[in-house]
């Protein structure tokens, strides 16, 4: 859905929290499918709580354990 400079964009702004701010900026999970999405954007309450198990495995646990 999005274009090569949209993506860019992204990448971009994602750089410049983490430089500026020092925060962490996790990636898109790639593992959601249409079906997780009510409308392609937002997530219905299964594909919610795939996010959920994702970011806390990939993400939170990991920045706990340190």
């Amino acid at each position: 859905l999005y274009t090569p400079r949209a993506l860019a964009g992204i990448a971009d702004y994602s750089q410049k929290l983490r430089d500026e701010l020092g925060v962490p900026v996790f990636p898109a999970p790639e593992h959601l499918v249409e079906d997780d999405f009510a409308d392609g954007f937002h997530l219905c309450p299964d594909g919610a709580a795939k996010y959920s198990r994702w970011l806390a495995d990939a993400h939170l646990r990991p920045w706990l354990r340190r």
